[in-house]
């Protein structure tokens, strides 16, 4: 089923009263999903019909994150914590104030710690009449069988038309940062350690904020190669060719590796670690 498929039959389970009391949403593009689930969380919950420009009281809370009956929760850092989890059940202790349905959105849900996914494990367990989850990810390998059980799975599998639509960004981003990002993984892949140490240190004079966006696009390379070796699934795509000839290695222990070191050096960046040690790191330990 196509997207908006999808979407309209989750939509129709409410209306019918017959939504379950938890979804997990398994999407090839976390950014476009995040934004889908929202519309239908508006959706389900307006008094009138649904309308995009509808100013019902529900509409009007909701398009100014001011609705009470509505928790949306994303990564602190590098994962989400208990205290986010544990918001769930402090707040949605009473029957909805405003909205027909209490829902909770749980964004990149495979970054749950342990402790804040058993928490939500045992309030999955215990369903609430009138409370809706809603868990997203693009790695549902990384969500516990024991909360994958508790849901009800979807796909929301995205068409990709371009470049830019595979890499999720605009093009403002794509004209600032993707060519660097595409150096980074060329001289990733080729250079010797020494000359890729070099490199790293002219790239850790940018502005913090400019290199945390040129790595998650390296990152996003990568992923794609990652997941195109797995399921040969932009195989098709001409657009894809670049991104996927740019790292000759198939090995996909190797291309796991080096997702986590990426991932790391993100984290590390958005943490304000000296950006000049940082890339260091990252030239120390590539292989």
């Amino acid at each position: 089923m196509k997207v908006h498929e999808v979407k309209n039959s989750i939509i129709e389970s409410f209306h019918e009263n017959n939504n379950p009391h938890a979804f997990l949403i398994y999407t090839n593009n976390l950014d476009q999903c995040y934004r889908d689930i929202l519309d239908i969380v508006r959706i389900v919950n307006c008094n009138e019909d649904g309308r995009e420009e509808c100013e019902c009281s529900a509409c009007k809370l909701f398009k100014s994150n001011n609705s009470p009956d509505f928790i949306d929760i994303k990564p602190d850092g590098k994962d989400i914590k208990v205290n986010q989890v544990e918001k769930i059940t402090s707040q949605f202790i009473t029957k909805p104030l405003i909205n027909k349905y209490q829902i909770y959105l749980i964004n990149e849900a495979d970054k749950l710690n342990i402790v804040a996914a058993n928490k939500l494990l045992k309030f999955l367990e215990e369903p609430s009449e009138g409370i809706v989850g809603i868990l997203i990810t693009d790695n549902i390998r990384g969500i516990l069988p024991t909360i994958k059980s508790r849901c009800t799975v979807f796909n929301f599998n995205y068409e990709f038309t371009n470049l830019l639509s595979l890499l999720n960004i605009t093009e403002e981003v794509f004209e600032k940062y993707y060519l660097d990002a595409v150096q980074i993984v060329y001289n990733l892949e080729n250079l010797e350690k020494y000359q890729l140490l070099k490199y790293l240190k002219d790239i850790s004079k940018k502005e913090r904020n400019d290199i945390l966006e040129i790595f998650k696009l390296v990152l996003k390379i990568y992923t794609i190669k990652f997941e195109n070796r797995l399921h040969s699934c932009y195989n098709e795509l001409e657009f894809t060719e670049q991104i996927i000839n740019l790292i000759q290695d198939d090995d996909e222990y190797n291309l796991v590796k080096k997702i986590n070191n990426i991932n790391m050096i993100i984290n590390l960046i958005s943490n304000n670690t000296n950006r000049d040690l940082t890339l260091t790191r990252l030239a120390v330990i590539w292989e």
